[in-house]
């Protein structure tokens, strides 16, 4: 495998672990803190000022999903991949 993408889970962290490119996406916890490091990962934080909350529930969970777009996690993919 080439890369994974995903949220800040079990397979991004496996992914990394093991060498494989990732490109991943954080809303409540902090990317920076948590998110693989290296020139072989990119790493999209929610830009919400309230994002890095560590809440479950949150009444502007739909608008902090919709703050991570289709076109940052392409950016990401071709960042990695071209």
């Amino acid at each position: 495998m080439d890369l994974v993408i995903g949220g800040d889970t079990g397979p991004v962290h496996l992914a990394a672990a093991v060498g494989t490119a990732t490109v991943s996406f954080y809303r409540a916890s902090d990317g920076k803190r948590s998110g693989p490091r290296g020139d072989n990962h990119v790493v999209i934080q929610s830009p919400m000022p309230c994002s890095r909350c560590f809440r479950t529930r949150c009444d502007q969970d739909e608008e902090c999903r919709r703050s991570i777009t289709v076109d940052a996690v392409v950016h990401g993919v071709e960042k990695l991949l071209v």
